[in-house]
């Protein structure tokens, strides 16, 4: 279980469908499961970033004939790929259950990662005295859904606004909104961290660091990154 945190506008969705195509590029069946943004914009996010085409334009359908013909073979490419996309309003794990069933019986390969966008958008099953019992909950479901079917399971997770407080805002796991269990289950913990999302003006908007604060498998550590938001791809900052 991967719990990746980040508050609004740090490249959370963009991580998340980055994580699912490098999945799908190395042979792994995906399943990425939204309860928020519609499966259209998430397989838009999915096209720029295979393509590397503006989101903006491909959206508009504003392509000069070289990032058409980007286009249509990304297109082409992906349609092949074991790449599935669950949009439900109403997410919970019986459903993400059944439908990692279903993922499986198509792929005879296995399903190997779940993404799961993102956690405070989940429903258990039942009814719960107040959230955090039920985000407790589904951070269980998470963890036996992971094990039960011997999948990679990466999970979004939003943050609280406390780390704006903070003279240095780079998030910490204390951050997680109702998220205790859901840390405490995972084997990995990532946050997002955007210095230009942060007031600080001078920062390189493309500037991103992704900060791992828990790591059963091995070291902790700080990756400096670029995010092009509007190619929805994530790399190392020296190129790699």
């Amino acid at each position: 279980l991967y719990l990746v945190g980040g508050a609004s506008g740090h490249g959370k969705t963009g991580f998340l469908t980055f994580a699912a195509v490098q999945a799908a590029i190395g042979g792994a069946a995906a399943l990425y499961a939204t309860a928020e943004v519609p499966a259209e914009a998430i397989a838009q996010r999915i096209v720029c970033n295979v393509a590397r085409v503006d989101g903006r334009k491909l959206e508009k359908l504003d392509l000069d004939r070289d990032e058409t013909s980007q286009v249509v073979g990304s297109t082409h490419r992906i349609a092949e790929w074991p790449l599935s996309i669950l949009d439900a309003p109403a997410l919970t794990i019986g459903l993400l259950d059944r439908d990692v069933r279903r993922h499986i019986k198509r792929n005879p390969e296995r399903i190997g990662v779940l993404v799961v966008d993102y956690l405070q958008l989940l429903r258990a099953n039942g009814r719960h005295g107040n959230r955090e019992q039920e985000v407790a909950e589904v951070a269980d479901g998470l963890l036996e859904l992971a094990k039960r079917h011997r999948i990679a399971v990466f999970v979004g997770a939003q943050l609280n606004r406390a780390g704006g407080q903070r003279s240095d805002k780079r998030p910490i796991s204390a951050d997680l909104r109702e998220s205790s269990r859901a840390e405490h289950n995972a084997s990995v913990v990532l946050m997002l961290y955007r210095p230009a999302m942060n007031g600080d003006d001078a920062a390189d908007p493309t500037h991103a660091e992704i900060i791992c604060r828990k790591n059963r498998l091995g070291p902790l550590g700080t990756a400096l990154c670029v995010f092009d938001a509007a190619r929805n791809t994530w790399r190392d900052r020296d190129g790699y």
